[in-house]
């Protein structure tokens, strides 16, 4: 048919944009629009301050294969983190330490291991069985819970509480481990395989750089979309027709332009950045099993020193929305955390992210092709909740335009 493009994408967050990618690559013209003034949907970072502030806890995991071919690396100019957690726990920190990356820590982490020897044993070919193995999302007859896996596989209970529990709360942004084993098994598959890093001048950077790549396409922000049909795209600036429809929105909205759209519940995640002064501390994950408050804490200047101006630090430190934190609170935790006083912190900005990641809870079927009368849907809920599962998700919509394979 004749219309303003070949294929109208509603949304320029990472899914949209790697759509946009892939289809203007294989010549369509392609409209993107999105109702934000930039692109990048969750996946941003501010200028507060002097301060870059992302919005929540965005980190990327240089093991993601569809991130390298989204972008190059070296455009990212990505700083990792250590392999290592420091666990805060009878007013003292113990370090667990990947010994691959730091041999030295490798028997002050077997001192500090909660749990027993077997339980060292245990996560070790753990972390060595999901490294090696593909984890098959088709098959979910024998899916479960993260909690039933860990306690089939013989972790002790402390085991469980004091490190699994802690650690993946932050990952999973819920710490009742109910969360489909299939998908914390490819969580800590990239944590074995590759490294959390922020980009040196912040989320942003990712969508950023995709969208400068984009060829054969019109970037319209600033365009709030109210309905969409297979042909059709309804926006505050008039009607927009195409070939074809890719929605590419976070699951809420999808559902709102989409009624007949099943879609998983979502997990919230509330984020605290404070000004510090300069730390020069290690570039760690903080756990604080004193508290149990906070998810983590990390000073993303031991890894970026940009994000903060001289002589000064930034920390971010996250929890559950849904524990409804007071900003004193969290900065009493965080002092705690960092042997520092309150009056050393200042709160810069709170992000409140009701619907950060998509809930995936047992059994979880990976790969789901969505086509909704015609319209094709994208988003790291079709997928997994990951940079990873938004960028896949984008390119299987593109692909799937491509090769005619949408509904008549």
């Amino acid at each position: 048919m004749t219309g303003d493009a070949d294929v109208l994408i509603v949304g320029a967050g990472l899914a949209g944009l790697r759509a946009a990618q892939v289809l203007g690559a294989a010549g369509r013209h392609v409209i993107l629009v999105d109702a934000a003034d930039r692109v990048g949907g969750r996946v941003r970072s501010d200028l507060v301050d002097g301060f870059i502030i992302d919005r929540g806890f965005q980190l990327l995991n240089t093991s993601y294969p569809e991130l390298s071919r989204a972008v190059d690396l070296s455009a990212l100019r990505l700083r990792p983190f250590e392999r290592a957690v420091i666990m805060r726990e009878g007013g003292r920190d113990h370090v667990l330490a990947d010994p691959r990356q730091h041999p030295g820590d490798l028997f002050s982490t077997m001192r500090a291991w909660p749990g027993t020897p077997m339980d060292l044993v245990r996560a070790a070919r753990l972390l060595l069985g999901v490294s090696g193995r593909r984890v098959d999302g088709n098959d979910a007859s024998t899916d479960r819970s993260t909690e039933a896996a860990l306690s089939s596989l013989g972790f002790s209970r402390r085991a469980i509480e004091d490190l699994w529990r802690p650690f993946l709360s932050g990952v999973l942004l819920r710490d009742d481990l109910a969360t489909s084993w299939r998908f914390s098994q490819l969580v800590l598959r990239s944590f074995v395989r590759g490294q959390a890093a922020v980009p040196l001048t912040g989320a942003s950077c990712l969508p950023d750089t995709m969208a400068s790549s984009l060829a054969n396409v019109e970037l319209r922000l600033g365009t709030r979309v109210t309905k969409v049909d297979r042909h059709h795209v309804d926006t505050s600036r008039g009607v927009l027709c195409a070939d074809h429809v890719i929605v590419a929105t976070d699951a809420a909205n999808a559902s709102l332009l989409l009624p007949r759209l099943s879609v998983p519940a979502s997990n919230g995640v509330s984020t605290w950045w404070f000004a510090a002064p300069r730390l020069g501390g290690p570039a760690r994950l903080r756990l604080d099993l004193d508290g149990r408050r906070l998810v983590n804490a990390l000073e993303i200047t031991a890894a970026a020193p940009a994000y903060a101006p001289s002589n000064s630090s930034v920390i971010a430190a996250s929890a559950l929305t849904l524990r409804h934190l007071e900003d004193t609170r969290v900065r009493d935790d965080v002092a705690r955390l960092f042997a520092l006083t309150s009056s050393d912190l200042r709160l810069i900005a709170r992000s409140d992210v009701p619907g950060a990641l998509p809930d995936l809870r047992s059994p979880l079927a990976l790969r789901r092709d969505i086509d909704i009368e015609g319209v094709v849907v994208a988003g790291d809920w079709t997928e997994t909740p990951s940079v990873q599962g938004a960028l896949v998700s984008g390119r299987r919509a593109a692909d799937r335009v491509v090769r005619g394979h949408v509904s008549a």
